[in-house]
């Protein structure tokens, strides 16, 4: 696909397991709270009122409009994702190469090399791997165009909203986290449940907040690589 050069290019963080999910073709949405402190600090005393584009700083993005219900006060929150049709480059665990074969980089989530090759079993590397924070773009393995953003309140995920964040949904009806490593005889929703608590602390489900469902699909680097 043709990417347009002129909407943004943003980094987004992702572990291991939804890295794979991605790469399956699993994974078409990310739920995230970045930006949404202010009202997550008492989300029952706002409501979401509507999205809107504005351009602030040179970038045309996504705004949420909260109404505070115990003033009326309206209360502006910039998506930090940008708006539909930007691109994401994906920072996941990796290292350099150290094989002379392949003098790239290797990633950890599937246990790959750059040039698409598995790593041998053998491979007993002495240079650790590196947190995906410290991904460089021009590294990364992974671009994502932004199909959609909303805000909601994480509870609402439904069913069919779990399953597009990467939850496998076996034919019997059980969710796995991982197809390969992880199983449950739960719903996708309780399995997302887990997750989400796994990764945000034990009382972040109960609290209910809102957040940003930010949709997307895989798509080539703007080299067109």
């Amino acid at each position: 696909m043709q990417i347009n050069q002129a909407f943004i290019e943003r980094p987004l963080l992702f572990k291991g397991e939804m890295v794979r999910a991605i790469l399956d073709n699993r994974k078409t949405e990310t739920r995230r709270l970045r930006s949404l402190d202010t009202i997550n600090q008492n989300p029952n005393d706002f409501e979401l009122k509507e999205l809107f584009l504005e351009k602030i700083k040179k970038d045309l993005v996504i705004v949420a409009r909260f109404t505070k219900l115990s003033t009326g006060e309206l209360i502006n929150i910039p998506c930090p994702y940008g708006k539909t049709q930007d691109l994401f480059w994906v920072r996941e665990t990796w290292r350099e190469a150290l094989s002379e074969n392949h003098e790239c980089y290797a990633y950890r989530a599937n246990m790959t090399y750059r040039c698409g090759k598995s790593m041998p079993s053998n491979d007993y590397s002495t240079v650790g791997w590196k947190p995906s924070i410290h991904m460089r773009k021009a590294i990364a393995r992974i671009w994502l165009e932004c199909t959609d953003i909303r805000v909601e309140r994480l509870q609402d995920i439904t069913e069919e909203g779990a399953i597009a964040e990467g939850i496998f949904k076996m034919p019997d009806g059980r969710g796995n986290l991982d197809p390969s490593q992880y199983h449950s005889r739960e719903s996708a929703k309780a399995v997302f449940q887990h997750l989400w608590m796994a990764i945000n602390g034990a009382n972040s489900w109960n609290l209910n907040p809102y957040v940003w469902v930010v949709g997307i699909k895989k798509c080539n680097t703007p080299s067109g690589e």
